[in-house]
């Protein structure tokens, strides 16, 4: 997600936008394994 996330903002972020924020659909309510892959995470998950 970090990596989709800078290289949205570096190549197609205009300079008056927001930094973009990264979304994760789950298909099942597994909330361990979204921890997990998140616990590193520094920027706005929705």
């Amino acid at each position: 997600m970090q990596f989709y996330l800078a290289a949205l903002d570096d190549l197609v972020r205009m300079a008056d936008e927001n930094p973009s924020i990264g979304i994760i659909l789950c298909k099942s309510k597994d909330k361990t394994i979204v921890e997990y892959a998140l616990r590193e995470s520094n920027k706005p998950i929705g």
